[in-house]
């Protein structure tokens, strides 16, 4: 009896590292940049730990120690719409 072979994965830093590295892009810097932007780099370390909505594009950074150390973007109830019968 063989060893069931497990599916290759990429994690999603080594995902970054290849845009990065190969590609040639660095999104990592841009992508600092823009969570940073709006003066929000004088915001984080003062809310210390926390919420921070960021409206204008639907997200919200969550900080600890005035580290972000997530983003959440709810996704998006598709809309039911009523259907008329008759």
């Amino acid at each position: 009896m063989s060893a069931k072979r497990q599916p290759s994965v990429v994690s999603d830093h080594a995902l970054l590292r290849w845009i990065e590295r190969v590609i040639g892009s660095d999104i990592i810097a841009r992508a600092r940049a823009e969570i940073l932007a709006d003066g929000r780099d004088n915001v984080i370390p003062r809310i210390g730990s926390g919420r921070m909505h960021l409206r204008s594009i639907g997200a919200t950074l969550v900080i600890s120690n005035g580290l972000v150390v997530t983003v959440i973007k709810p996704e998006r109830k598709k809309s039911v719409k009523a259907v008329r019968h008759g």
